[in-house]
């Protein structure tokens, strides 16, 4: 049961909204937001002194910026992200692995690199495979260019970052469907994948512990 739905405009002072909102005890709160407003979001239910059996937020809590802010405050809050560096990803093209990438990403900028910039990485391989296929080189006419945007609608590869395979039609026409998108929670500090099954790291805890027994 639903018992509460809000569209927050960005930068609103929160606390107001959930006092509100823990009159009506609800079991599971949701969010979604930017990295700040999540921060921000924290931090209130915190003021006000109610903690939900769950707090879904996401993908920005894969973000290092959010853990850092949040501290133990973070601990159990559930999110989705299409990627982490640990996902159970297999691929011939460049990276074998969601951890090979991760670890070249470490290597080159001192950080694993989060689900938008494996995305960008993802995309590069996908106009990658489908120049390949067509034979485009540098300086392409209009009827090649035709060409690569035919083989980058019907493109299927396993990347690092999972499957890239766009919808040809229909509402998500154009969006990757190929990915399996991740249920992550944050254990001990670091995010671990709870779903869906085939990609699950550790069980996911629940219900949550209370703000003041941390």
């Amino acid at each position: 049961k639903i018992v509460k739905f809000s569209i927050v405009p960005s930068g609103q002072d929160m606390t107001p909204l959930l006092s509100a909102v823990r009159s009506m005890k609800p079991d599971v709160i949701a969010f979604g937001g930017h990295d700040e407003e999540h921060v921000k979001f924290v931090k209130a239910l915190k003021q006000i002194g109610y903690t939900p059996k769950a707090l879904l937020m996401h993908c920005g809590i894969t973000d290092k910026a959010f853990t850092d802010a949040v501290g133990k405050d973070g601990e159990q809050i559930f999110g989705t992200t299409c990627w982490t560096g640990t996902a159970k990803t297999k691929s011939k093209v460049l990276w074998p692995t969601a951890s090979a990438y991760a670890a070249a990403s470490q290597k080159a900028f001192k950080n694993p690199g989060d689900y938008t910039q494996g995305g960008c990485s993802a995309a590069g391989i996908a106009f990658q495979t489908a120049i390949q296929k067509v034979g485009a080189k540098p300086g392409m006419d209009e009827a090649m260019r035709a060409k690569l945007v035919q083989a980058l609608e019907q493109i299927d590869v396993q990347t690092f970052y999972g499957r890239v395979k766009f919808a040809t039609s229909g509402e998500f026409y154009h969006a990757n469907v190929g990915l399996d998108p991740l249920t992550i929670q944050i254990q001990n500090g670091q995010i671990k994948t709870v779903g869906p099954k085939a990609s699950v790291e550790a069980p996911a805890q629940y219900p949550m512990k209370e703000w003041k027994s941390r």
